[in-house]
């Protein structure tokens, strides 16, 4: 056994001894004479070792393995007993130690302490065992006088070590899991299916993991939020009461990259209603003590919506502990999602879209207020321009699967049979290339339409989500662009993003289709259409505020929300070209202007619009 025990591998070194205990030889017995072989091989050790001792440096003597041997030899009878089995098997007590006295001594020897000078011969130990335990010890060595020694493997000699780091390192990094954060960073927003949702409530020179895009994507989103956090400073460093704005929306494009979406409309928006929070809060920190400043939160839903019901749990939670949040503004896009996020908002928070257009906002989400034309304003304004082209034949394009779509179809259809239009078959375009397998049209063959209805006095009206344009008009441009002395007129209601997204890749860059007259809906008379729609948002939020506003005694969502129910007129110094109102019986304002903007072949040059009507 202790052979075994000097031989295994150490914990943390496998080439160290476990521990110091000499190396142990096992004989059955010495001989009665001198000359007896295992008597000479002690006696041989025996000089070696002295010699060692004698000669060697230092060093090597400390590093010098002992070796115990254990072997049976006579035991001198006391004076007087015959050589009897009595004499054998007695204690023998004075010449020879009993084992206890042995252990000691032995004990002693390893510890490098001299022995006392004795009967016995230097470097030698008698111990003698008495009684029945002599022959069972003396049987015992003569069977197992050869130890086995365990051999380490090479794969092997490092586990031990390897395992009590590997179970070192878990108990540390379960220690920095399980320790609280006092202070977490990016406490109200988290991934969720490979993108950043959530709401922003960080702190200027916040983590770079705490904006919703990488540093290398999107970087106006980036700039936006810095924007926003340092506004948000600056009102809560006035020291005057305030109040909060979320602005919510999809800001992050398709995690999986299906629809080719450089960047939702949102962010656009958000751009707008950044712009003017900075100068509503110019005026009311510095120039105007009467109205409040106001702060904003930023909350991403995610493509498409998709994270919508854990944002809107937060947001709701949020404005459960600060009062001071009174609105909901932004929401980007008409979908059945972003209906159902409106409704699971608290009850008490109105909510103010941007362009958002769907016909259904308003009557199915009771707390929402529009600021723009629905979809049948620019259905109706789209139509009669048809009639001003003279085309008498139609083709619509829209998306089967997405709401926003399918309404604006059903609105064109109408409008256009009241004129007298003939509908061609529709066509069908999803939001992602994934999704077009399965439908009647391939982009080929939608194009070759395309063109023959351009030949024929007959038009193209693209009702789906601007995301899938540049796809057709690729197709378009292959298909029959070549060669084509006239221009094919193509009207849509979505194409914002691809006229004022400043990072647009050349390739989705609506001016370099020449084989299409591409007229768009927008907004406002400039290429920033949706900017516009954001600042608008903002500015129905900041009048509703500052109606009900009070010092002594700060209004609540509730109150805000009351004013927008009785109608509220949108009239101020931020952008003083687009006033509105928001009518207390439909929620939608009346009168508001639209424009066809018509897109030049000249890169980077400025649409061509005009101011249309899209009243009854």
């Amino acid at each position: 056994m202790d052979l075994t025990r000097a031989t295994g591998r150490g914990l943390f070194n496998p080439r160290r001894r476990r521990r110091i205990w000499p190396f142990t030889v096992l004989l059955p017995h010495t001989g009665d004479t001198d000359g007896a072989p295992a008597q000479r091989l002690l006696d041989a050790f025996l000089a070696l070792r002295t010699r060692e001792r004698d000669t060697w440096p230092r060093r090597l003597r400390r590093r010098a393995v002992p070796m115990l041997f254990i072997a049976a030899s006579p035991v001198p009878a006391p004076d007087g007993v015959a050589d009897s089995q009595d004499a054998a098997d007695g204690d023998s007590e004075g010449s020879a130690r009993s084992a206890q006295q042995g252990a000691n001594a032995l004990q002693e020897l390893l510890a490098g302490i001299a022995l006392p000078p004795g009967t016995e011969r230097d470097g030698q130990l008698t111990v003698a065992l008495g009684g029945p335990a002599r022959a069972a010890v003396r049987d015992w060595l003569e069977r197992y006088m050869a130890v086995p020694v365990r051999r380490v493997s090479g794969w092997s000699a490092y586990a031990g070590w390897l395992t009590t780091m590997v179970l070192l390192g878990a108990l540390i990094s379960l220690g920095f899991v399980l320790k609280p954060d006092p202070d977490p960073p990016c406490r109200d927003s988290w991934t969720a299916a490979g993108v950043r949702v959530g709401v922003d409530t960080e702190k200027p020179r916040a983590q770079d993991a705490c904006y919703f895009t990488r540093s290398a994507d999107q970087k106006l989103l980036r700039d936006l939020q810095d924007r926003v956090r340092r506004q948000n400073a600056a009102v809560e460093r006035h020291g005057s009461p305030y109040a909060t704005v979320v602005f919510l929306a999809p800001l992050t494009a398709d995690p999986k990259g299906g629809s080719g979406q450089l960047t939702p409309p949102g962010v656009l928006q958000l751009r707008g209603a950044v712009q003017a929070m900075e100068r509503y809060n110019e005026q009311a920190l510095e120039f105007d003590s009467t109205k409040p400043g106001l702060r904003m939160l930023v909350a991403n839903v995610g493509y498409a919506y998709r994270q919508a019901p854990t944002v809107v749990k937060r947001v709701n939670e949020l404005a459960a502990d600060d009062p001071t949040i009174t609105a909901v503004i932004g929401i980007a896009q008409s979908r059945d999602e972003s209906v159902k996020a409106i409704n699971q908002l608290s009850a008490d928070l109105p909510v103010i879209g941007a362009s958002v257009t769907g016909d259904f906002m308003t009557t199915e989400a009771p707390h929402y207020f529009q600021t723009q034309p629905t979809s049948r304003h620019m259905a109706r304004a789209l139509a009669r321009r048809v009639v001003e082209l003279r085309r008498v034949k139609a083709l619509v394009i829209y998306d089967d699967r997405d709401r926003y779509s399918t309404n604006l179809k059903k609105d064109l259809d109408e409008e256009l049979r009241t004129r007298h239009v003939t509908l061609q078959p529709p066509a069908i375009i999803r939001d992602s290339p994934r999704e077009q397998f399965g439908v009647q049209d391939r982009l080929d063959e939608l194009a070759a339409r395309i063109c023959t209805l351009g030949r024929t006095d007959g038009i193209t009206l693209y009702a789906a989500r601007g995301n899938a344009l540049p796809r057709v008009l690729n197709a378009v441009q292959g298909r029959c662009g070549a060669g084509e002395v006239r221009e094919f007129p193509f009207l849509t209601a979505d194409a914002n993003v691809l006229i004022e997204y400043p990072e647009l890749r050349k390739s989705a860059s609506l001016e370099t289709f020449t084989a299409v007259d591409l007229t768009y809906v927008a907004f406002s008379t400039d290429r920033h259409s949706d900017r516009d729609t954001g600042r608008d948002a903002f500015r129905a939020a900041a009048a509703a505020i500052g109606r009900v506003w009070n010092p002594e005694n700060p209004p609540r969502a509730s109150n805000v929300l009351q004013q927008l129910l009785s109608g509220i007129e949108v009239q101020d110094n931020i952008d003083n070209r687009r006033p509105f109102t928001i009518p207390p019986d439909t929620r939608v304002p009346a009168g508001r202007p639209l424009y066809l903007c018509t897109v030049r072949h000249v890169i980077h040059a400025a649409p061509s619009c005009r101011k249309v009507n899209g009243e009854p």
